[in-house]
């Protein structure tokens, strides 16, 4: 890699992205965002930085807690390793995800002692993370060197978010704060919809299908 190059890693907390985005309401009630495509735009914001890693935490329920969503994310998370972005998935305990925190933060330290990146930019607005930049500071520093935060997540200031609508424009600290827009996640799109296929309801026991179709239509039609 060229001398002067800025090495940017991405770290995105994929339930952290999806919540926010979904504030936007339709047509972003599931997390059809590409990390690949959103990885490369956020790097793209100033010239000179490669993006040379990406990782990516969630939490996924077991079957048993949410078929759906445990089918959901086992397609999603199997894709973005074929992609060569580092994977973590965490548990679901009594409707929360648990571990992802810890996991981001003790991947920042690991990544700073490394000194494998010049910039970090971290994908959430998730404030529990901001003692884990602070501490990744004092690491470059110690090697004689400065990193830089960056925080994304979906954000614009003149949509109509309806009322008690609980959103900031705040990122987390220390961090230069880059809000995705609307146009941006867009443009990120995963064109692979992962949700699985609704199974259609069975017939009532003893009557076939095209008989109950025959019934309704008798039993609606005018007298």
């Amino acid at each position: 890699m060229p001398a002067g190059t800025n090495r940017v890693h991405l770290f995105v907390d994929g339930q952290n992205l999806f919540r926010l985005a979904r504030k936007w309401g339709e047509g972003y009630h599931w997390p059809k965002y590409d990390v690949r495509k959103l990885g490369d735009a956020l790097t793209a914001l100033e010239p000179g930085r490669v993006l040379c890693s990406i990782r990516f935490y969630t939490g996924v329920p077991t079957r048993e807690q949410d078929e759906r969503w445990h089918i959901f994310w086992t397609a999603k998370l199997r894709h973005m390793g074929e992609q060569g972005i580092r994977v973590y998935r965490g548990r679901i305990v009594d409707k929360q995800e648990k571990g992802v925190d810890v996991r981001i933060a003790l991947d920042l330290v690991r990544s700073a002692r490394e000194q494998s990146f010049d910039t970090a930019i971290v994908v959430s607005q998730d404030s529990d993370l901001n003692e884990a930049l602070k501490e990744v500071r004092a690491i470059a520093h110690s090697q004689g060197r400065e990193v830089r935060f960056e925080s994304a997540f979906p954000y614009e200031k003149d949509f109509p978010y309806p009322p008690g609508e609980a959103v900031s424009h705040r990122g987390l600290t220390p961090a230069t704060w880059r809000h995705i827009s609307r146009a941006m996640y867009d443009a990120c799109v995963d064109p692979t919809d992962y949700r699985p296929k609704l199974k259609p309801a069975p017939a009532p026991l003893g009557v076939q299908p095209a008989t109950l179709a025959d019934l309704m239509q008798k039993y609606n039609k005018p007298k």
